[in-house]
């Protein structure tokens, strides 16, 4: 399931999935997908769009910048109109900033957590878990 993973929104540490369900979605200060609401004020009210169709076996995104007034960044570079992107491209919106994922299910279906400004998501979840079980057991734990 493609979509968005808001890392920070409106300049505040996130790990929220925003599956695009249709295929696109529009970004702007107050968009609401499910229970994630972006309420960036730094953000136009339509301030860009990211669509991801499939294609054979690959996913192709294009992110567009709707005239917004902060201008839309992917990868750190303005972009103005539209361009092709890929999973793994970082998106920002005015104060927020997104990931582009081919799958958003491990972010939306696991915990995460925001503690004390850090954002602790599924991956480094099961990685605490590991070394709480570890330490049950009085075994040895390598970290590389």
């Amino acid at each position: 399931m493609p979509g968005l993973v808001a890392l920070l929104l409106a300049g505040q540490p996130a790990c929220e999935a925003i599956p695009l369900l249709e295929g696109d979605a529009t970004l702007g200060r107050e968009a609401v997908f499910g229970s994630v609401q972006l309420n960036d004020n730094w953000m136009s009210r339509n301030h860009a769009r990211v669509s991801v169709k499939r294609i054979g076996d690959a996913l192709h995104w294009i992110v567009a910048d709707l005239d917004s007034r902060n201008g839309t960044y992917l990868d750190g570079d303005l972009i103005v109109g539209k361009q092709s992107a890929s999973a793994g491209s970082v998106l920002r919106t005015g104060q927020s900033v997104f990931v582009l994922c081919d799958d958003v299910r491990p972010y939306r279906d696991q915990p995460t957590c925001v503690s004390d400004n850090k954002v602790i998501g599924p991956t480094l979840s099961s990685m605490f878990r590991e070394i709480e079980r570890a330490s049950h057991f009085g075994n040895s734990l390598h970290i590389v």
